[in-house]
């Protein structure tokens, strides 16, 4: 009964900010932004199912009566920085898929767009793999899994844009580019899984190189030689 009390307060807090003008939404927004920032690395420290509302309203030096104006429990507060991460992810991803160059060396870009992220932006990385792996145990509803989906789709499909591109104007092997696609986003999360893992490490390679061989291997394989012109 106090949760639902609570929340009716919440609702009169909102609005009142709202009719009270650029001050106060600008004091609401500063407020969700820090909750944002220390929550990010709180739950790369101490993971997800350690974190609970009070520790994020004390990691990011807030009552809980803030925490949960903005949000309504921990699982928001990740999906808020999943979704933060996938448009950071896409808005990279979107810049290298714009430059000026043959299609193949715009998906090699792309490929080390990815490699890029894991190496600039763990915290990120490390968000974004929890909030879609299936036994991470997080509550999203559903609505959330389905704005979450869309956002990846996004980069996927630029991805898939691009293929499609370079197979049409005949740069690329003739094959499907959904199926193009998949293969070397699999391939990009395969490197990726296996550098969390420390199998690099056992080798001594490390995820640069790696995906820099794996982009290599990938471009032999899929684009159009002309004749003479050695693999």
């Amino acid at each position: 009964m106090a949760k639902e009390d609570r929340g009716a307060g919440e609702s009169g807090t909102r609005s009142s900010g709202r009719k009270a003008g650029g001050g106060m939404e600008g004091a609401n927004a500063d407020t969700r932004m820090r909750i944002l920032e220390s929550a990010r690395q709180l739950f790369l420290d101490t993971g997800y199912h350690k974190v609970s509302m009070r520790t994020l309203a004390k990691a990011a030096g807030v009552s809980t009566g803030p925490l949960y104006f903005h949000f309504s429990n921990k699982a928001e507060v990740y999906f808020a920085l999943s979704m933060e991460a996938l448009q950071v992810l896409n808005g990279r991803i979107q810049q290298a898929a714009a430059l000026d160059l043959p299609e193949a060396r715009k998906l090699h870009m792309i490929f080390m767009v990815f490699e890029g992220f894991y190496r600039e932006e763990p915290v990120y990385n490390q968000i974004i793999r929890l909030a879609f792996n299936p036994l991470s145990g997080i509550d999203f509803t559903e609505s959330q899994r389905t704005a979450l989906r869309d956002r990846k789709l996004q980069y996927m499909n630029i991805m898939k844009s691009v293929a499609a591109s370079g197979i049409h104007n005949g740069e690329l092997r003739d094959t499907e580019a959904t199926r193009l696609m998949l293969v070397l986003h699999a391939l990009g999360e395969g490197i990726m899984m296996a550098a969390e893992n420390g199998d690099l490490d056992m080798y001594g390679v490390t995820v640069t190189e790696l995906v820099n061989e794996a982009s290599r291997v990938a471009y032999r394989g899929i684009a159009v030689r002309e004749e003479g012109e050695q693999e």
